[in-house]
């Protein structure tokens, strides 16, 4: 079955089975031609391997070769070359061409070591050439170091020109600043012994700095620079800040640190800061010990200055060759100056008893003005810091004046309780008072002596002229005794002071004021208005009030607002009370002189110049606080509105130069004030609490 079935299927395919055969018997034949082909190419590629082997063996050995022949030829080249440069070198003496043979030999020998291996070079390069580099680099620093203390700047540069090329510079360059600065430092041990004087050794010190900033200028600032921080350390661990030569030193080493850049130097300086300071501190020390001493030793009434001054002088002197240290020794003399300001302010005695002026001198009032006068040469000798020492002289001067114009206001002020003579007994004290104080101002010496003393004169003129113009009741007998009252203190009192004064020349005016009638006084020009009116209104009848009752004043504070307030106001007030007067219920039924009418006149011709730039004021009367609130409030959006205060129930209320009488009613109402700033009503505060408040609305010209 199988065999059968074998056979029926070979029958099946044999026709393909043939052409397969015939096939692979093709591809057998085709095999064996590329086996033969394949075979030959590898016999030949063999043969080529081998030849292409022998060629590059060939070639590696010639290469070989002829590198060893160019490294023979470099090495009996550079073994030529040595020779040729060592021989050149015993022949050359300039450092620059030396360096550079030098730096060849190096060079050479760096990159061809085994020169060392040869025999003919051994010796050359192991021993000749180290000891000649050796040679050029001792040599090269030895003329460097010659050359700086030449100051020889063309053979400076080629020692450093050469030193670079034999890579030595720094190295060099910092053994010459350690061995410098160990030198001064050895200076400056034998500086603190006490067998070497230090002022002969100081000089030869800062000479050495001098001389070695000198030669490394040379060189760079920046070698100065490492010098600079060097000798800083040795500076400050050699000289300490109490040492006695310690100022010495600081101006020599001062004086050569400006010559040169503050950049450079700084660290130098720096270093001698410390010094500086210690300086200072000494300085100030020794001119604050002389100020106390100046206190202590000396009476304070016999003092001197000269040992102050002298001492300030000396300290100043001793640092003027440094203008920064000048510049803080100023600082400490303004300091020194406050100090003696203190001591005059500790032991100035200004209680009442001691200012007030006797026949005697007392001990306290002779110390006073010992010290006033120190003060004062002082600030003459040092206009520059005297600020201080001013202050104090002018607080004494006030308190003085200020005792002085008191006195002079109570002793006026008795012409009013006193009968009158010749002289009056206000007179006589008051002549025996300014003899008093004019020995007293003997003793004292401040700035602006004349012009407070003139004003002073001023002042009791014045005065004298107010009190007596409002003397009452004023009989011509009494004009004249006035008359005289003034003549004698022009003549026992004022005329005892030296000094000029602005109302001195025209008292002759005033002397025969008191004995003008009514008619020339009214008609005089030169006598000041104000004095005028009120000599007129004390001429006239009781019922015309004087100016201070009718402001409800006392006569004290009537003279005080006087004396307080210039020409211009005060005629004002006294034009304004004129017209009060004429408008007034009183004066309806006074007959007015016909002169005092005029001068009335005259007045309001003046003022009425002044009311062509017045207008129409709501002004809202404030009385103790209160006010009406109503018209108080109106008022904040007017601006023709102004408020006023009053402290009496009756005012008569000044608006500008007018014065005018008020109308009251009462109504209630918050209590709210306010007030006029810059030509504007301000809000100043509010209060829920009721009060009964009055009120008064006056309509009529007043200032803008």
């Amino acid at each position: 079955m199988v065999i059968s079935f074998i056979i029926s299927q070979v029958e099946q395919h044999h026709p393909r089975l043939v052409e397969q055969a015939s096939a692979l018997q093709n591809l057998d034949r085709v095999q064996a031609i590329i086996n033969r082909e394949m075979s030959h190419l590898y016999k030949e590629c063999k043969k080529l391997g081998e030849r292409f082997q022998f060629e590059y063996e060939k070639l590696c050995y010639m290469t070989t070769r002829l590198e060893q022949l160019y490294a023979l030829r470099r090495i009996l080249a550079s073994a030529n070359r040595c020779e040729q440069l060592v021989g050149k070198l015993e022949n050359t003496t300039e450092v620059v061409k030396r360096s550079e043979i030098i730096c060849e030999l190096e060079a050479v020998t760096t990159e061809i070591p085994s020169l060392k291996d040869l025999n003919s070079t051994h010796e050359m390069v192991l021993v000749s050439i180290p000891k000649l580099i050796a040679k050029a680099r001792q040599n090269t620093a030895y003329h460097l170091r010659s050359s700086l203390e030449s100051l020889s700047a063309p053979l400076v540069s080629s020692c450093v020109r050469a030193l670079n090329n034999l890579s030595s510079y720094e190295f060099e360059i910092n053994r010459l600043l350690e061995e410098n600065a160990k030198r001064l430092d050895s200076q400056f041990l034998q500086l603190n012994s006490s067998a070497v004087m230090p002022a002969k050794l100081l000089p030869q010190i800062a000479n050495q700095i001098q001389m070695s900033l000198e030669q490394y200028s040379l060189l760079s600032m920046e070698i100065i620079t490492e010098f600079c921080e060097r000798l800083a350390k040795v500076i400050s661990r050699r000289i300490s800040e109490n040492a006695p030569y310690a100022t010495r030193f600081v101006q020599l080493l001062s004086k050569i640190l400006s010559m040169y850049p503050a950049k450079a130097v700084q660290p130098l300086d720096q270093s001698l800061r410390p010094l500086r300071r210690a300086i200072l501190s000494h300085s100030l020390g020794r001119m604050f010990k002389a100020v106390d001493n100046a206190f202590e030793e000396n009476n304070l009434s016999n003092f001197s200055v000269e040992k102050i001054d002298s001492t300030i002088k000396e300290e100043l002197g001793g640092v003027e060759w440094d203008a920064q240290l000048n510049k803080e020794m100023e600082i400490n003399v303004a300091k020194v100056f406050q100090l003696v300001a203190q001591k005059i302010e500790q032991h100035l005695i200004l209680d009442s008893s001691t200012l007030q002026m006797s026949e005697r001198l007392s001990t306290a009032q002779v110390q006073n003005y010992a010290l006033v006068s120190v003060a004062h040469m002082l600030s003459l000798s040092w206009p520059e810091h005297n600020e201080p020492l001013i202050r104090i002289s002018q607080q004494v001067r006030e308190a003085l004046i200020d005792v002085a114009r008191s006195s002079v206001f109570t002793i006026l002020l008795s012409m009013h309780y006193e009968n009158l003579g010749d002289p009056s007994p206000y007179v006589k004290e008051l002549c025996n008072y300014l003899r008093i104080l004019q020995s007293h101002s003997s003793f004292l010496k401040f700035a602006g002596f004349e012009e407070v003393f003139s004003s002073f004169l001023d002042y009791v003129i014045e005065l004298f002229l107010m009190n007596s113009s409002l003397l009452r009741p004023l009989s011509s007998d009494q004009l004249l005794r006035l008359s005289f009252d003034l003549q004698y203190i022009a003549d026992h009192g004022l005329s005892l002071y030296n000094v000029q004064s602005s109302l001195m020349p025209t008292i002759s005016q005033f002397v025969d004021a008191f004995k003008l009638s009514s008619e020339q006084l009214a008609q005089s020009e030169s006598l000041p208005s104000w004095f005028v009116i009120q000599l007129l209104i004390s001429t006239s009848e009781e019922t015309l009030l004087s100016p201070h009752i009718s402001a409800h004043w006392s006569l004290e504070e009537y003279l005080k607002w006087c004396l307080s307030h210039g020409a211009a106001d005060r005629l004002d007030f006294l034009s304004s009370l004129m017209r009060s007067y004429a408008s007034s219920v009183i004066l309806s039924s006074l007959l007015f002189s016909e002169d005092f009418s005029n001068f009335s006149d005259k007045e309001d011709i003046k003022t009425t110049e002044q009311d062509e730039e017045w207008e129409s004021k709501t002004v809202v009367l404030e009385i103790g606080g209160i006010m009406d609130v109503n018209a108080a409030r109106q008022a904040l959006n007017r601006s023709d509105s102004a408020i006023r205060r009053c402290n009496t129930e009756n005012p008569i209320l000044q608006i500008s130069n007018s014065l005018f009488t008020a109308e009251w009613n009462s109504i209630l109402g918050t209590d709210m004030i306010f007030k006029l700033e810059e030509k504007e009503l301000r809000f100043v505060e509010c209060s829920d609490v009721r009060l009964k408040a009055e009120k008064a609305l006056v309509i009529d010209n007043d200032e803008k």
